[in-house]
């Protein structure tokens, strides 16, 4: 992928940012360049014969190789960076494994434990699976700006073509058990009603896309044995509304979205959630052999719940779409197909059945180990394989009864238990009330963002803002948009502004007590910690592509006015491209009756006197009030192809939205109206490559 030239120009400028091929036992926290001896096992695949597992480091960017039998780990093979699944072919001498941040695929010899060829593909590939003959690998690209899903000839070892889907984010897919179609997950950015594409995989097209209203963070795909229906885990966010009320899932819910595989059937979200007692963070999905067990991976809470299918599918056969629609809140559904909930590891990202379908493996994360369960009437862990050191999370400490405006990291920031500690509560959804969500929900366990908009309620209610993008975030403070952090009459600087942010939200946005100024510290070092990630548009060698000079020639015309605000030049691996000033670019929230007049507008008191629901298959953007201020922070544009939707409120969907007027005050974002259409695509590809 091309961000690999351009990741190295940050490294020789002196920049921290991340490698690309590590030793095995040796890497980097996520998102970081903070060395750590974890491994932290992020996927587990098992072998066709089920005597082998492989278990994808995502720290330690290696994969582990386990002797399911003896449960004796048996070999460590070095691979590239942030290794996110793997998949054995089907005479188990093969395992590919995907390496997130590289942008490539590892071909591995698994008798003697080497990687005979690295693939590339798309961006942030974090998906893959074997066609149902076994001839073809498919690659989800995950990237914010991506939507491809690659195909690799097993035979070759080449990639040999792609499958264009209908939104970015391709997140994970699923074969049909007849081997005919793929379901593929698209975790778009920004979307509120995020889906799935189902694919002919004969002709690589997709043949129809199906909305999940209502939902974001969609993680794993998994057909039913009969293949009537697709799995879906995801979150259900409540952000229509002001953050007033977090009880009984008013912020986020956790559900299994339920798709019904023939054209144009239902779609049904399940609640996982019951009252006091959430499933932060649903991730991986597995069906049994028979169908009659569901197993979901709940990362946030640190355990495996087990659903009866029969009897959820029962639920969805019998009921209309309208009811199932109104089911998908109903917190006291669970307990009709709930079997049961079981403790394992902390992060369990990744499940996988033995071929026999009486044994499940898991993944967990922070305590770099696979739990061994066994199925049935009543699971239970059988063993825990330990392939790393020993680590549990620190005490919690008492809380701070007012969080202090200015605390300061004590430690050096790069100072590695502590950053980790920091990502686990990140991550971490048992201290937040009832379990129901973490930071991961609006930023991503990767330090990124949701790209969905919510109103806090700091600033009055009625102010919707943008989730920030954060990796990175450190180079260029506020952490607010408005240019302050905590409170309107407050500029704080860097380290402090993450204090207040950090220090003052939990207590509030998660309904929960404050952090121990241990907690607090730990969290502060891992969000300082996250580095950019690198443009994956520019050329092999990190050169700019003909377009993007083009683009560079009108970001650079004082006429345009691009640069005035967004210094920097892109040969200058240290530039942010921000003036770290407020400006006043046309989207502040102000007008007649309270409302927005500019284009960008979306909803209005006649909409709202309707009483059209938001987010409702006709509306994708939610009730847009008053803001306090017409300015608003300049923010970088590193990594902005990663980091959208864009402005403060989220109305710009795309780059071009940016830059085009449809979202600002005419020529108040850059004097762009006299632009070709060939000037403004050039423009968009040239902030593709920052």
């Amino acid at each position: 992928m091309k961000k690999k030239a351009w990741i190295l120009g940050f490294l020789s400028a002196g920049i921290l940012s991340l490698a690309l091929v590590q030793s095995a036992g040796a890497g980097f926290i996520q998102g970081t360049r903070v060395r750590t001896e974890h491994p932290s096992p992020f996927h587990v695949a098992v072998s066709p014969d089920g005597g082998q597992l492989a278990l994808c480091n995502q720290s330690g960017h290696s994969v582990t190789f386990v002797d399911a039998r003896s449960r004796k780990v048996t070999g460590e093979v070095p691979v590239q960076v942030q290794p996110e699944a793997s998949v054995y072919t089907q005479d188990g001498r093969t395992l590919y494994v995907c390496n997130a941040e590289s942008d490539t695929v590892s071909v591995i010899d698994v008798s003697n434990k080497a990687v005979v060829k690295t693939i590339k593909v798309g961006d942030w590939p974090c998906s893959v699976k074997l066609s149902k003959d076994g001839s073809k690998a498919y690659v989800c690209c995950s990237g914010s700006m991506w939507n491809t899903v690659d195909i690799i000839d097993t035979a070759m070892n080449n990639k040999v073509g792609e499958i264009r889907t209908t939104d970015y984010g391709p997140r994970d897919i699923a074969i049909s058990p007849d081997g005919k179609t793929g379901a593929v997950i698209l975790d778009t950015t920004g979307k509120i009603n995020r889906g799935v594409d189902f694919v002919d995989l004969a002709t690589g097209r997709v043949i129809e896309h199906r909305n999940i209203y209502q939902s974001c963070n969609l993680r794993g795909v998994e057909y039913t044995p009969d293949g009537k229906y697709v799995l879906v885990t995801m979150e259900q966010p409540k952000n229509w509304l002001p953050v007033c009320e977090a009880e009984n899932a008013q912020i986020f819910s956790n559900n299994l979205a339920v798709v019904e595989t023939k054209k144009g059937g239902k779609v049904a979200s399940m609640p996982l959630d019951e009252h006091n007692n959430y499933d932060g963070n649903p991730y991986g999905v597995t069906v049994s052999p028979d169908g009659k067990y569901a197993f979901i991976g709940v990362r946030s809470m640190h355990r495996i719940t087990i659903l009866d299918l029969e009897k959820l599918l029962d639920i969805v056969v019998s009921s209309t779409q309208e009811e199932l629609d109104d089911m998908k809140n109903d917190l006291t559904l669970m307990i009709d197909y709930l079997v049961d909930r079981v403790n394992v590891g902390l992060g369990p990202s990744s499940v996988v059945l033995s071929p026999d379908g009486k044994t499940l493996y898991t993944a967990n994360y922070f305590t770099n180990s696979v739990s061994v369960i066994q199925v049935g009437e009543e699971p239970v862990v059988i063993a825990t394989i330990k392939t790393g050191p020993d680590w549990e999370p620190l005490e919690r400490g008492e809380p701070l009864t007012v969080p202090e405006v200015h605390y300061r990291v004590k430690h050096s920031p790069y100072k590695s238990e502590l950053v980790r500690y920091g990502q686990f509560l990140f991550n971490e959804a048992s201290w937040t009330l009832q379990g129901e969500y973490s930071c991961a929900s609006c930023h991503y366990e990767r330090g990124q963002t949701t790209g969905t908009i919510w109103d806090l309620g700091d600033e009055g209610w009625g102010s919707w803002k943008n989730t920030k993008y954060i990796r990175g975030g450190r180079y260029l403070p506020p952490f607010r948009h408005e240019g302050f952090t905590g409170h309107p009459d407050e500029i704080v600087g860097a380290t402090s502004s993450i204090d207040r942010v950090c220090g003052r939200d939990p207590g509030f946005v998660f309904r929960s007590e404050n952090f121990s100024p241990e907690r607090l510290e730990a969290l502060i070092a891992y969000i300082r910690s996250l580095e950019f990630t690198g443009s994956p548009f520019r050329n092999d060698d990190g050169s700019l592509t003909e377009a993007q000079k083009r683009g560079w020639k009108v970001f650079s015309d004082p006429k345009v006015g691009c640069i005035e605000c967004h210094p920097g030049d892109p040969k200058n691996p240290r530039a942010l491209f921000s003036d770290a000033q407020t400006h006043d670019v046309g989207t502040g929230r102000v007008g007649r009756d309270g409302f927005r007049t500019t284009p960008g507008a979306v909803f209005n008191t006649t909409v709202l006197e309707s009483g059209v629901e938001p987010y409702s298959e006709e509306y994708d953007v939610p009730i847009i009030g008053l803001d306090l201020v017409k300015e608003f922070d300049t923010p970088t544009l590193r990594d902005i192809y990663a980091s959208g939707t864009y402005f403060h409120d989220g109305s710009a969907q795309t780059l071009m939205n940016t830059i085009d007027n449809t979202c600002t005050t005419k020529d108040m974002h850059g004097i762009t109206s006299h632009l070709s259409n060939q000037e403004l695509q050039d423009l968009v590809e040239f902030m593709k490559a920052l």
